[in-house]
């Protein structure tokens, strides 16, 4: 499951902070894995929205059927 390997990263780094007491600040402020965090995010929200219009769009088409 690669979807999910950032959060078994998050996981490991933060059961690692608690243990040690300190705070790893470049692995915390990595932007290459922000970027791709934020990206997904975007593009589940495109999604989303598609699927959304999608839907309307064939409901629409339906009840235009309907009426004549």
């Amino acid at each position: 499951m690669e979807k999910i390997d950032w959060i078994k990263d998050l996981v490991r780094a933060e059961k690692q902070m608690e243990d040690s007491g300190l705070v790893e600040l470049q692995t915390a402020f990595d932007p290459q894995r922000i970027l791709a965090y934020d990206s997904l995010q975007f593009l589940l929200k495109i999604k989303g929205e598609i699927v959304d219009s999608i839907s309307a769009f064939n409901e629409l088409k339906k009840l235009s059927r309907g009426s004549h």
